[in-house]
């Protein structure tokens, strides 16, 4: 299987853009089938409020490693959370809100009825397993988490500078729903137990603005070109 259907197994999207874009360029995330051991680059946006020199900084980890099977020895270096991947300054703070934007081709309302509010996914639980904390978000190619402080998160959420918006609402895996309950038909859309809405498969044409890249048929991509496949032992 490729990366994004075992992301998608684990209930997280991810769609893929054109070759030449550098976001593309950077991903170096990847399923390896033989091993079952699955990498994901990340990127940390620490907010200006939480630095030393009052500017925002941005780091990016290329692999990180997310999933291994029990008898590898590699499980013994899986990052425990988020967290555990911050400097010891900000894994110690209990105060922080960890948020992933929503990608703009997701939005499939009137943007203009935000007014001009940056648009997040519900706050991610930095504590636990990292494909848990993902669970239900969209990205694309990788996840790029904002860290801020939890008053600061919550100051711009009540002035309007921050939208949350619910998984239901931004993923175009559950566009065809969202429309169905906008028309009063019936809502095919699942819940597990903890609340969080299933992946529920539809095509996907989000891409299709940022140059018609379908991630469906790119997917042997994702093992060859992509370097999706390592051996690993």
């Amino acid at each position: 299987m490729g990366l994004s259907r075992e992301l998608e197994q684990r209930g997280i999207r991810i769609e893929f853009m054109p070759e030449a874009m550098e976001r593309r360029k950077r991903n170096q995330s990847n399923w390896n089938p033989k091993n079952k051991i699955l990498h994901l680059t990340l990127e940390f946006n620490v907010d200006a409020s939480l630095t030393g020199d009052g500017e925002s900084h941005s780091t990016l980890k290329p692999r990180v490693l997310i999933e291994a099977p029990s008898d590898k020895s590699l499980e013994q270096t899986l990052p425990v959370s988020l967290s555990a991947l911050l400097p010891p300054d900000l894994a110690a703070r209990s105060d922080l809100a960890f948020a992933i934007s929503v990608p703009a081709s997701y939005i499939h309302e009137d943007p203009d009825s935000y007014h001009g509010s940056k648009l997040y996914f519900p706050t991610l639980d930095a504590s636990v397993p990292i494909l848990e904390a993902l669970r239900g978000i969209v990205f694309l190619e990788y996840p790029t988490i904002t860290i801020m402080s939890r008053s600061s998160w919550d100051a711009q959420v009540q002035d309007g500078r921050v939208k949350v918006l619910p998984l239901l609402q931004v993923s175009t895996r559950f566009h065809d729903n969202a429309y169905k309950r906008k028309r009063g038909d019936e809502d095919t859309t699942t819940t597990s137990a903890d609340g969080k809405p299933d992946i529920v498969t539809q095509p996907s044409t989000a891409l299709a603005e940022l140059g018609g890249y379908d991630s469906d048929s790119n997917e042997e991509s994702e093992v060859g070109d992509r370097g999706a496949v390592d051996d690993e032992d």
